[in-house]
């Protein structure tokens, strides 16, 4: 696998996830107003779950020149 075909993976990932996020924010709100419990159970879980795709993605995810960005970050801190 080439890394431009796992950077286009990697980035619609992202945008599913982003998507997801989105329609669960929504039917989050629309569950607060219901009497049920239950439904607000699912929907914690759910954003559970993607917060959790989220955090892993977002490590996935760096960029490129990550390790520059990190070794000028600690010079800065340092210097």
């Amino acid at each position: 696998m080439s890394v431009d075909l796992i950077t286009q993976i990697v980035a619609y990932a992202i945008a599913i996830v982003g998507a997801a996020r989105l329609i669960v924010q929504g039917i989050a709100k629309v569950t607060a107003i219901t009497p049920s419990t239950t439904d607000d159970q699912i929907v914690s879980t759910a954003q559970k779950w993607i917060a959790r795709v989220q955090s892993l993605l977002g490590t996935i995810a760096l960029p490129s020149n990550g390790a520059e960005t990190t070794a000028a970050k600690k010079k800065a801190k340092t210097g």
